[in-house]
């Protein structure tokens, strides 16, 4: 199929115009030319953090039509046969694990898996605790929690998540995603 995306080093000279994003991006941040079906490319230029201080991503989502792409703090789901995000939402995104369809985005107070567009789930059960540490290990996503209590007592608490046994369920009804859409 070829490359389906490719980040380029500055926006091309000449050609067609490229698409900001967010809409009212017009500085040059990260470019990056998507590949349709057909063969035609459009480009997109993300606002992009020139000083590395949030984590910053592009990788193909189990849907070879989809591309995640993140930065400055925003999570884009792009079809490359389209020429506009998908899905976009904040968060201030501390890692991302990458396993087999999966994408397994860490943030401070949520963890997000996304497969496609279709099928995203927010698990911020997790809020009331610090996250100290996160691996992903065999499709199991294990976390490990500082909980604090009333008493300022420190606990420390572990999570298993198995990937496979992810229920997809209606990810426009949940509340980080609810806050955190753009």
């Amino acid at each position: 199929m070829g490359n389906l995306f490719e980040i380029l080093s500055g926006l091309p000279p000449y050609g067609k115009m490229y698409i900001p994003i967010p809409k009212d991006n017009y500085s040059e941040g990260l470019p990056v030319k998507f590949t349709k079906d057909d063969g035609s490319h459009w480009i997109a230029n993300f606002e992009y953090d020139l000083a590395n201080i949030s984590l910053n991503h592009i990788s193909v989502l189990s849907s070879t039509n989809e591309i995640l792409v993140l930065a400055k703090n925003i999570a884009y789901i792009i079809n490359r046969n389209d020429e506009s995000p998908v899905i976009a939402f904040k968060g201030y995104f501390e890692n991302i694990f990458l396993h087999n369809e999966f994408s397994v985005l860490i943030t401070i107070d949520c963890i997000i898996i996304i497969k496609n567009s279709n099928q995203i789930e927010f698990i911020d059960y997790l809020h009331y605790a610090f996250v100290s540490d996160v691996s992903l290990r065999n499709g199991l996503i294990e976390v490990y929690l500082d909980e604090f209590s009333a008493l300022s007592n420190t606990k420390e608490k572990n999570y298993l998540i198995n990937l496979g046994e992810i229920d997809f369920s209606d990810f426009n009804s949940n509340d980080y995603y609810k806050r955190n859409k753009i």
